[in-house]
């Protein structure tokens, strides 16, 4: 096993260098290409909406990160992942431009979610010790499983709106609390990868921050970037979790991507309530509530990030700590409970003041 990213001196510094200065360059490059571009495929130059490479921003984080792990000879470990963000970033502008059902995106996502897991092992084979009984092995159900689980996280992600970064931030906190995890777990290679993306979406995330301060055309993730970024973080939460040498239980991990998974699961739970069509966008999340009670676009931005980060410090030092995996499961299925009923009951309140649920 090679050193851990804390200990392998200035060699480690220059890759994630390379990650962070590349996303950087290559978000301002889509910013000047944004400033004077094209627009959707079929309409004029005038005609309203963003622009292409305003859209684009996930093209510069798997540049970034493919060739920052490419240059410190992970590639190897690491070319499963790129593949199933370079895909579903391809299947989320695929989608965006040609306004197809989400449900034959949501087919294609299945099916390659589930080639490329079960090509790099990469499945969800234990759940852990939830109900206090041992380990939940899940045999045949794992790849079903293992691909639920990732379009789950990517779902959840999608649906978050994209201003302020506000999906972006919040996969910066996830990618922190999954490589400090992997650091702590002694897993070399899944820590440095974790750690390479993480600055990939920095150099990214400082660049669109110092565009809006200069009122320069911005870049976004677009739904295409938030697709690849949900993908590629559930796949580094099931990775971190399984296989030989994992100490981290799934339910800990969990945690690290919490937030945008409560929020989406109230949302969707209140869709079929209300009778309503299932993944279908609406105004009903977290963030339009903060809006709804007068919070900035900043201020509801730190709100959720630190949400993220408390949700994950329970999973790390819940783990480090030795809390029983059933208690954390306990914790994470009533803290959705209380969420769920809560947030219903506040959208209740301001109906009157916002709109109608």
């Amino acid at each position: 096993m090679g050193l851990h990213p804390a200990s392998a001196g200035p060699s480690w510094f220059a890759p994630l260098a390379l990650a962070f200065l590349t996303a950087s360059a290559a978000t301002l490059i889509l910013a000047v290409a944004s400033g004077g571009g094209f627009r959707f495929l079929g309409e004029g130059r005038n005609a309203p909406g963003p622009r292409i490479p305003a859209l684009l921003g996930g093209l510069a984080i798997v540049v970034a990160f493919g060739l920052s792990t490419t240059s410190i000879g992970l590639f190897g470990d690491a070319r499963y992942l790129l593949a199933i963000m370079a895909l579903m970033f391809g299947l989320g502008l695929w989608t965006t431009l040609g306004h197809s059902s989400e449900w034959i995106e949501l087919a294609v996502q299945v099916i390659v979610a589930a080639l490329l897991a079960r090509l790099a092992g990469v499945e969800l084979r234990d759940a852990g010790d939830l109900i206090g009984i041992g380990p939940i092995h899940l045999g045949i159900l794992a790849l079903p499983v293992t691909v639920i689980a990732m379009v789950a996280v990517a779902q959840s992600l999608v649906l978050m709106d994209d201003l302020e970064g506000f999906r972006a931030a919040f996969a910066f906190t996830a990618l922190a609390w999954l490589s400090a995890a992997g650091a702590a777990s002694g897993l070399d290679h899944p820590s440095r990868i974790a750690m390479l993306l993480e600055a990939a979406l920095a150099g990214y995330l400082l660049t669109t921050v110092m565009l809006r301060a200069w009122a320069r055309p911005r870049v976004f993730l677009g739904n295409a970037g938030s697709l690849m970024i949900g993908f590629a973080l559930g796949w580094l939460t099931i990775d971190l979790t399984q296989g030989p040498g994992r100490t981290v239980p799934p339910v800990a991990a969990l945690f690290f991507v919490m937030l945008p998974l409560f929020d989406a699961g109230s949302v969707l739970l209140r869709q079929f309530e209300r009778r309503e069509r299932p993944l279908e966008r609406n105004d009903n999340g977290l963030h339009h509530y903060l809006f709804a009670r007068g919070f900035s676009s900043g201020q509801t931005l730190v709100t959720l990030v630190a949400a993220s980060a408390l949700f994950g410090a329970v999973g790390f030092f819940g783990w480090k700590l030795g809390v029983p995996e059933p208690a954390l499961f306990w914790i994470a299925l009533f803290g959705f409970l209380l969420y769920h009923a809560w947030i219903k009951e506040a959208w209740r309140k301001l109906r009157g003041v916002y709109f109608v649920l």
